[in-house]
């Protein structure tokens, strides 16, 4: 195997602390460089709240104002994808895409825990001696 690197001699020289590639670090991301591009154009990032704001207003409207602001090619990507998805899901009696609309706006909703023997366990710190005892107990036991 005498040879398996000659296609590359010559090429340049290893890097050290004073020969530093011109670019250093990790490439940005697609979604990184597209978002630069757009605040570069003038169209600033949308925050959380902007997005939650219009989602609930876009969520109390009429469905004849949707099928309007759907149709209208100047209305942002985001808007006319959640309206189509609130009237194909009307069309069929889902509420899918407005489900996660509100998950998105409110939150997920917290799952309650259960706890069926009515047993109340409250937390507290061990003392030095019942942890010493406790790992005597696990050392014995395993």
């Amino acid at each position: 195997m005498a040879g398996e690197y000659e296609h590359i001699k010559g090429k340049g020289r290893q890097f050290s602390s004073t020969y530093q590639p011109a670019n250093r670090g990790r490439k940005k991301s697609a979604y990184k460089q597209l978002i630069e591009q757009l605040e570069e154009n003038g169209l600033p990032r949308i925050s959380n709240e902007e997005y939650n704001r219009i989602s609930s207003g876009v969520i109390r409207q009429p469905t004849p104002i949707l099928v309007e602001i759907e149709k209208d090619e100047d209305t942002p990507v985001f808007v006319r994808t959640d309206i189509r998805g609130l009237l194909n899901d009307m069309k069929v009696g889902s509420t899918r895409t407005l489900d996660k609309i509100l998950d998105r706006i409110l939150g997920r909703p917290m799952q309650p825990t259960e706890n069926k023997h009515d047993v109340v366990v409250k937390p507290r710190t061990l003392t030095p001696e019942e942890v010493k005892e406790y790992i005597k107990t696990l050392e014995e036991e395993y």
